[in-house]
């Protein structure tokens, strides 16, 4: 019986490419994910999150903001281990969730254990390194790249800013966020994000509403 499933399955990748490239791209991500969950310093984390936007799991619009806003409360209020157990639960679905390390990372602190405390700040830093190393955010043709949208916003707060406004610009085919925005010292500015992947997405998603009806 259990070699007919695995026929059965098999069957199904090779008749249907597009499902063997998903499993393909799922496959690339968790051999990623699972060296930089050992602490791999030599894992390539831009790679890590190029691999998560071909899974299925990818949504890089909106995202869970009950379960957001519980880590964040959890951790406001000083309940340490409850939002470690909550931060755990979203990097179960997405560990390139910059929000949920940083929890993690000040809730372990904060617990004294520097060990795990360590480790989630070496996930954070290599994925938060590998967004500026896209770009400078200077300009569209030297946008930060992003996959989500979440990463924008994380970006302005590892800069210290707030943002007074965002427009959406196309430039050279790709698609780009300006955000104008004022940094502690009251300094304005505009940083660039370009947003290819998670607005291809989002273009296939409404093509399939569409077609659907």
């Amino acid at each position: 019986m259990l070699r007919k499933k695995a026929a059965a399955a098999l069957f199904l990748l090779l008749a249907h490419p597009a499902l063997a490239g998903e499993a393909q791209a799922e496959s690339q991500y968790e051999k990623l994910l699972a060296r930089a969950k050992s602490f791999d310093k030599t894992v390539d984390f831009a790679a890590l999150r190029l691999a998560f936007t071909k899974t299925p799991a990818y949504e890089p619009y909106g995202g869970d903001r009950e379960a957001q806003e519980a880590m964040d409360g959890a951790l406001d209020e000083g309940k340490l281990e409850k939002a470690i157990e909550l931060a755990e639960a979203v990097l179960a679905k997405k560990y390139g969730d910059l929000n949920a390390q940083l929890v993690c990372c000040i809730a372990y602190k904060k617990l004294g254990n520097e060990e795990k405390a360590a480790f989630h700040q070496f996930v954070m830093h290599g994925l938060i390194d590998s967004i500026l190393a896209s770009g400078d955010g200077k300009g569209s043709a030297t946008a930060y790249v992003v996959i989500e949208i979440g990463e924008e916003y994380f970006i302005l707060t590892v800069f210290g800013c707030r943002m007074r406004q965002q427009a959406l610009l196309r430039h050279e085919g790709s698609m780009v966020d300006r955000m104008d925005v004022v940094d502690r010292d009251g300094k304005e500015f505009a940083l660039f994000f370009n947003i290819d992947l998670p607005f291809s997405w989002l273009q296939k998603k409404l093509g399939k509403a569409t077609e659907a009806k």
